[in-house]
Parts: C-alpha cells; structure tokens; sequence
C-alpha cells in the first residue's frame, strides 16, 4: 500500500469586495494549527473588486512574510 506524504496545504481564498473583511479572514486562515511539519501555502484570487481589496491583498506578504503567498488579480472587462 503507497502513503501519500503531502509537505504543504494550500487554502484558495477567492475575494470580491472584501476590503472590510480580507485581514480577519486571512488571520484566521493563517491562526489554525497543522499537523507537524506540513506548510501552508495561501492563494488569494482577486475576482474583478472594485474596492480596495487587490490594494491590501497585495500587502499580505509582506505582513505575514512566513506564509507563502500567491495572488491573482482578475480584472473585469
């Protein structure tokens, strides 16, 4: 039998005109224990807000710079 060892979670988080809830909902992501050794990684989608909310996405890294971050900006058309 083969045992799968996963080394990272990722947790996608898609935001739309969060600018008043994206830091609780990231620190609260961020606050929740692993099991030992396996990283976090946080994918944040940015769905086309019209509010601040890529403007404060993009500074998570640099408030949680022990967290691995990707963001995606998705622009409406």
């Amino acid at each position: 039998m083969h045992v799968s060892t996963f080394k990272t979670l990722s947790v996608v988080i898609p935001v739309y005109n969060e600018e008043a809830h994206l830091e609780e909902i990231v620190r609260r992501v961020i606050n929740q224990p692993l099991p030992g050794g396996l990283a976090r990684e946080l994918i944040v989608i940015n769905d086309g807000s019209t509010d601040a909310t890529w403007s404060l996405v993009q500074a998570l890294p640099a408030k949680y710079p022990s967290i691995s971050f990707k963001l995606v900006n998705k622009t409406l058309n």
